[in-house]
């Protein structure tokens, strides 16, 4: 059922894939895909939220964190902590079918740069607004566009450019601001790469400076 599908989109995914582990996040927009290094036997389990917060902290005092799979129980050792917690019952969509894996168009931008660059924008927003930007890609080039239309009064219209290598045709596409300022703020890198091919596709951000960890992102219709 479309309640159960929800359900199961509130946990983070884990599975083992040989001498690694990944660990997914989707909302149905937008999907993080984190790959660690790791011994462990085969499993897999979707994880609440809510107990990976409490593991958060719990991590803030070691890095190594021990975990064990039973029946419908996780079970995380952090030092001499012990943290178990419930699983979601259910099967977990195919992520890695959502994944593009050969976006023929690359951007290579600055993160902070594009992340100031979108706070920037965003100001014309008021919060409970779907807070939308155009982005338009030219050569050495993107322009940040948002624009608030209000019937009651003039329009308004922010705009930013910043420099990027880029080598392909013009290229425009929207995107809803807030998913897209999370994505690039995971990364903690000096750079990070957007793969894109149609305006209507999912677009990949990477960063060759942290392989391990991929975001994906629908864009917007604007």
């Amino acid at each position: 059922s479309k309640d159960e599908a929800r359900y199961i989109l509130t946990g983070v995914y884990f599975c083992s894939l040989g001498d690694r582990i990944h660990a997914v996040a989707t909302d149905g927009h937008r999907l993080a895909l984190y790959e660690m290094k790791a011994e462990a036997e085969e499993f897999s389990a979707i994880i609440p939220r809510k107990s990976l917060i409490e593991l958060k902290k719990l991590l803030r005092e070691s890095d190594e964190v021990e975990f064990l799979g039973k029946e419908n129980r996780v079970f995380f050792r952090v030092g001499d902590t012990l943290l178990w917690s419930s699983v979601i019952e259910g099967e977990y969509p195919d992520y890695m079918a959502v994944i593009p894996e050969d976006n023929p168009l690359k951007c290579v931008a600055g993160r902070d740069e594009l992340v100031n660059a979108l706070k920037e924008v965003s100001v014309i927003y008021d919060k409970e607004e779907v807070r939308a930007v155009i982005i338009n890609i030219t050569p050495g080039n993107m322009k940040l566009t948002a624009k608030k239309v209000d019937i009651d009064s003039a329009s308004e219209e922010a705009e930013v450019n910043i420099p990027v290598e880029y080598n392909g045709e013009e290229f425009e596409i929207g995107f809803n601001i807030n998913h897209l300022l999370e994505s690039v703020s995971s990364f903690d890198g000096d750079t990070i790469k957007i793969l894109m091919d149609q305006p209507i596709s999912p677009v990949l951000i990477v960063s060759d400076e942290e392989p391990e960890l991929k975001n994906v992102i629908m864009p917007m219709k604007v």
